[in-house]
């Protein structure tokens, strides 16, 4: 009998590794020149998702970068030294704050002296339960108590207390959203490596 051939060099396995290699780069090149036309000719126009926990009191994104004066008075006026100036290539959010959990999380000091050294209204001035930078979140995969050891790191740290973080009747963490207020405390102190618990932007 005869050896049947396929046609094109596919057989019941698909097209040969090197033709799909060919056929991705292919279509992968036409993607970016589609991307690059249709960037030119219609302008994304939307907010920007936010990418870093802005200070307390922050407008949403798109009124916060375009009121913020980039002046420093807030980051001047944080004793904790929680609030830096963001570096970075994109002009638009260049030079504005921004709070780095893993380095210093915000302690939501008394009056919030950050929101009333603020000349532009970048941040408005709110009361600290008001506050919402961001929320935590919690992984048990990572938690050093899924293996057995008591920390109680993150709840300790929490200046909310209860209302934001607690642990639940098997002793798992709890993040009780109404109450979080994306300080990162729990996230800087977090001794677990990589870290179980970690603060997402708002």
């Amino acid at each position: 009998m005869p050896e049947r051939r396929g046609t094109g060099g596919e057989g019941k396995t698909g097209p040969r590794p090197d033709r799909r290699r060919f056929f991705l780069a292919g279509l992968s090149k036409a993607l970016d020149a589609f991307s690059d036309i249709a960037s030119q000719v219609y302008p994304i126009s939307i907010p920007l998702i936010r990418q870093v926990i802005r200070p307390p009191g922050a407008l949403n994104e798109q009124d916060f970068q375009r009121t913020c004066y980039r002046c420093g008075s807030c980051v001047d006026a944080c004793g904790p030294g929680a609030l830096r100036l963001l570096q970075s290539s994109d002009e638009a959010v260049s030079g504005t704050p921004f709070v780095d959990p893993d380095l210093q999380a915000c302690e939501l000091c008394e009056g919030l002296p950050c929101t009333k050294a603020c000349p532009s209204g970048a941040l408005a001035r709110i009361r600290r339960e008001k506050v919402r930078m961001g929320l935590a979140s919690w992984s048990d995969r990572r938690c050093l108590r899924t293996t057995g050891q008591e920390c109680r790191a993150c709840v300790d740290k929490c200046p909310i207390g209860l209302e934001a973080i607690r642990f639940g009747p098997q002793g798992r963490v709890e993040i009780v959203s109404a109450g979080c207020v994306g300080c990162g405390g729990c996230q800087q102190v977090c001794p677990a490596r990589p870290k179980a618990i970690r603060v997402q932007p708002l």
